[in-house]
């Protein structure tokens, strides 16, 4: 408790004004000082570098390492990030990478890589701490590295380094995020008998020499980019780049998933606390905003506008905190096999569904503010530019709706079936327990039942249930929310405030994958008065935040 009250008060604090400088001084690079040097500096605001060290006093990454609460490392690292990242002024970037590299470090087997590298990246003195950037995109694809990625990996010559590179990177990377980091993953393909492999290896590479020169690295431009404006995104050019091979040959991708899959986490909690950042302005902003004679906050069609985006927030919340749960437990190697089969497809899952909500709830939010949202003074506009990076940043929704049609099939449909039976198990159990949640279950098993008919309906048809893959992704989000917000009712006695939770959600979320179910013929009745007492419930009492904290928005950076 004390550890989230130290972030939560940094992050109302000195924390938005280092992120409002990072936003406003955006990253410069300089190719060639005075006497046409080739230098490739890249100049970064001050706001941003005390960020880093922030990060690695607060231990954003090295909290979930430390596993100080085993299994359940994970819920408070994840409660720590929850905090940070709407402050961090798109820090959680780097971090993000960073945390799926040390993954990627203490799975390795590398030894030099665990006593040299690890350390650095778990590190909670500023001065030692490394971060990490990923290297995949290239310009001939991004999602599709497997088929896209030219860049070849030749092996050192001998005595040419320290000891510990093993080859020289060749080729061009197209988007190089944070590229002021100290190291970074790579894909490439190995030269085996003068050619280049078929499969990729994954490689770990430092960005500067001792002499804090560059290890043979250009950088060929900052990318202008719609948002994430205060990270410095490059294009790469690796003219023989010393690295250390981290996979064993042709087994890179295997390799970097175990990164992506920390990552598109970091990515879902994004999302999700920045819905929660939109939705405490706006609350904030109608306690204090005066329209037709009383505060915005009591006029029912915005209490209704709230309860639905709150809903949302706390289906995304329950989920995400559900995964890292299961993380938690696999990263302690506690977990069953059903266990890390529900995790392999609920994390391409929540992260779909977390940044497609995340554009809806924010566009909303900065809706119901009025016109003072769409001013680039109040800082509220830059939320909206920097979230839409969350459905396209670790693969977009399409791509993550394959993702999830893959770990189906590779699991032969076991991941599928352990989520469904799961979840199906779990609210019969608490329908046998409240009876009041009998119809909800009911209507959850049958939402579950025919994921599982579909996906069996369509095997022998794979374009036709590629179309759909999106939709039924969705459908998976939407059944395992349901089933968590009866698990929440169950744990609170089946409070009004969880009830009201559960009832809007299956009404205006919870989807069923046969569009010809989507009739609203629920098994309970749910009236407007109803549906309008919900609304009262869930959004509870509104009030002013404190003045004793600075206001959202531009500070001019008054406490640098």
């Amino acid at each position: 408790r004390v550890h989230g009250e130290r972030m939560g008060e940094r992050a109302a604090r000195d924390m938005l004004d280092m992120a409002d400088d990072a936003a406003t001084n955006h990253p410069v690079l300089q190719q060639y000082d005075a006497w046409g040097k080739r230098v490739d500096v890249i100049y970064t605001a001050k706001g941003w570098r005390m960020l880093h060290d922030l990060s690695a006093e607060e231990g954003v990454v090295a909290s979930a390492y430390e596993r100080k609460f085993a299994e359940y490392s994970r819920l408070y690292w994840a409660t720590k990030n929850f905090l940070f990242q709407p402050s961090s002024g798109l820090y959680g970037c780097p971090l993000a990478m960073t945390d799926g590299a040390a993954r990627v470090v203490e799975l390795s087997g590398d030894n030099w890589m665990i006593e040299n590298v690890l350390p650095r990246l778990l590190s909670r003195d500023p001065s030692k701490f490394w971060t990490s950037g990923q290297w995949m995109t290239e310009r001939a694809g991004g999602s599709d590295v497997s088929g896209a990625t030219e860049t070849i990996a030749k092996p050192v010559e001998t005595g040419a380094c320290q000891g510990w590179a093993t080859h020289r990177l060749y080729g061009v990377k197209w988007f190089s995020s944070a590229t002021d980091c100290d190291m970074s993953l790579a894909l490439a393909r190995e030269i085996i008998d003068d050619q280049p492999a078929k499969k990729l290896t994954l490689f770990f590479v430092k960005l500067r020499n001792d002499d804090k020169s560059l290890n043979n690295i250009e950088i060929l431009r900052l990318k202008n980019k719609l948002g994430t404006k205060q990270l410095p995104t490059a294009e790469l050019r690796l003219n023989g780049a010393l690295a250390r091979k981290v996979s064993t040959s042709g087994n890179g991708v295997k390799h970097i998933v175990r990164m992506v899959n920390i990552t598109r986490i970091w990515n879902s909690i994004s999302a999700i606390s920045g819905i929660r950042r939109i939705l405490a302005i706006s609350r904030d902003y109608s306690a204090r905003r005066i329209a037709f004679s009383k505060p915005v906050s009591q006029h029912p069609l915005h209490i209704d506008l709230l309860s639905r985006l709150e809903v949302q927030f706390r289906g995304g919340l329950q989920l995400i905190f559900e995964i890292c749960h299961l993380l938690g437990r696999s990263e302690c190697d506690i977990s069953s096999e059903e266990e890390e089969l529900r995790l392999r497809l609920l994390i391409p899952v929540s992260k779909l569904f977390t940044g497609r909500k995340a554009i809806n709830c924010v566009t909303e939010g900065i809706e119901s503010i009025g016109g003072q949202g769409f001013v680039e003074d109040t800082g509220i506009p830059e939320i909206l530019r920097d979230t839409h990076v969350l459905p396209i940043w670790e693969g977009t929704t399409n791509i993550l709706s394959l993702d999830v049609l893959r770990a189906i099939y590779h699991s032969n449909k076991k991941s599928l079936d352990a989520v469904c039976s799961y979840y199906s198990e779990k609210v019969g159990r608490a329908a046998r327990q409240f009876p009041e949640l009998l119809p909800f279950a009911s209507n959850i098993r049958e939402g579950l039942s025919q994921l599982e008919t579909h996906f069996n309906q369509f095997i022998t048809e794979p374009d036709l249930q590629e179309s759909q893959a999106q939709r039924f992704s969705f459908c998976i989000a939407g059944c395992v929310i349901a089933a968590l917000f009866i698990d929440q009712a169950v744990e609170s006695k089946c409070a009004p405030a969880d009830m009201a939770t559960l009832r809007k959600w299956m009404f205006s979320e919870l989807l069923f994958v046969s569009a010809s179910s989507q009739s609203k013929n629920l098994p309970w009745t749910y009236d407007v008065k109803t549906q309008y007492q919900d609304s009262v419930l869930i959004v509870g009492k509104i009030e002013k935040t404190s003045d004793s904290y600075r206001p959202f928005g531009p500070s001019f950076r008054s406490m640098l």
